[in-house]
C-alpha cells in the first residue's frame, strides 16, 4: 500500500515538474525588461528599410512600377548587396513568385539589363535569383508545400508578386480572410527565417494592403525618388 501511495505521489510530482516545464518553453512567457535590453540589435535586409527576418509589403496603383523596384532590389540582393537607393543591402539568394506571368517577367528582366544577352550573361544573378512560376495559394493552405520546395534554397528574400493572385478566393475586403493570407506568409517567415516582400496593388481593394499594412510597420520612403507613387510597408 505504502509502495503504491509512494508511486503514485512520484507521478504526481512528475505531472507538475512536466506542466511547470511547459511553461517555462512557452511561447507566451513574458521576459523582464532586462531581457528585452539584451536582445541582440535589429538585423536589417535593407539598412532601416526592411528587416532580414520579417513581413514586408509594396503597394501602389497600377503602372507604379512596384514590380520593377522590387525587382531592382532583388538583382541588387542577388549581386551580393550593396548600395541600394543610398541604403546598404545585404547579399543572397531570391526567390520570386511570377505570379503575373513569366513572359511579363522577362520582359521586365530584359528592360532591366538592357537587353537578354546582358541577363544571361549575369552568371552571379542566375546563380542566386530564383523563379516559381506557380503562385502558391496562401488562403488555400498552400504555404507549407511552397515552403518545402524552396527551402533548400535557403532565401535571403521571398518576393510574392502579386498578393491578389496568391490568395485567391479570399475577399479581399473581409479582415478575418486576409488575416489568414497574412498568417500564412508569416508561416514563410517563420521557417524560412527571411524577408517575405507581397507586392500588392492598393487600388483593387484597400483592406487587402491595410491588413498587411496592419502587421507591419507602414514606411513611406523618400529614398525611393523614382518611385514616389509607391509605399512600402515592413515589419521585423
Amino acid at each position: 500500500m505504502d509502495g503504491e501511495l509512494l508511486s503514485s505521489s512520484k507521478r504526481g510530482h512528475l505531472r507538475v515538474v512536466q506542466q511547470a516545464t511547459a511553461q517555462t518553453q512557452s511561447r507566451f512567457a513574458p521576459l523582464s525588461l532586462a531581457d528585452v535590453l539584451s536582445l541582440p540589435p535589429q538585423q536589417w535586409l535593407v539598412a532601416g528599410i526592411f528587416p532580414a527576418k520579417g513581413l514586408a509589403v509594396i503597394y501602389g496603383a497600377p503602372g507604379s512600377a512596384k514590380t520593377f523596384l522590387a525587382l531592382d532590389l532583388a538583382f541588387r540582393i542577388a549581386r551580393g548587396g550593396g548600395n541600394w537607393f543610398d541604403r546598404h543591402v545585404s547579399g543572397g539568394t531570391v526567390v520570386m513568385v511570377a505570379g503575373e506571368g513569366l513572359h511579363g517577367l522577362a520582359g521586365r528582366c530584359r528592360a532591366y539589363c538592357g537587353s537578354e544577352k546582358k541577363v544571361n550573361s549575369d552568371a552571379d544573378v542566375d546563380a542566386a535569383l530564383h523563379v516559381v512560376p506557380h503562385p502558391p495559394n496562401l488562403f488555400a493552405g498552400e504555404a507549407d508545400e511552397f515552403i518545402n520546395g524552396i527551402a533548400s534554397l535557403r532565401p535571403t528574400m521571398v518576393i510574392i508578386d502579386t498578393l491578389s493572385r496568391s490568395s485567391v478566393g479570399a475577399d479581399e475586403n473581409s479582415a478575418r480572410d486576409m488575416g489568414q493570407v497574412i498568417a500564412a506568409a508569416d508561416l514563410i517567415v517563420k521557417k524560412l527565417g527571411c524577408l517575405v516582400l507581397l507586392v500588392h496593388h492598393s487600388k483593387k481593394a484597400s483592406r487587402a494592403a491595410n491588413a498587411a499594412a496592419a502587421r507591419c510597420e507602414v514606411l513611406r520612403t523618400p529614398c525611393l525618388r523614382s518611385c514616389e507613387k509607391v509605399t512600402a510597408a515592413c515589419a521585423s
